[in-house]
């Protein structure tokens, strides 16, 4: 239980910074929480794939604005 809380924070933090507006940063912090959620640990069986779709979830939408980051300055 308490690694489920874990990963829900970091679940939380990785959302948030789908708001930030520089893409480098985002994801310079994204990589900080991806270290940080594969190290907390294992949550209960029946919350695995709804946790990592989640955490999954805000990185793709980070990682698709850094993408059209780098095809806009280029």
């Amino acid at each position: 239980r308490k690694n489920l809380e874990a990963k829900v924070e970091i679940c939380e933090k990785a959302e948030a910074l789908t708001q930030i507006s520089n893409a480098n940063d985002a994801l310079r912090l994204l990589q900080k929480l991806t270290d940080d959620f594969k190290s907390v640990g294992p949550v209960p069986k029946d919350h695995q794939e709804e946790i990592w779709q989640r955490f999954k979830k805000a990185a793709d939408v980070i990682y698709e604005q850094k993408r059209a980051f780098s095809e806009a300055y280029k």
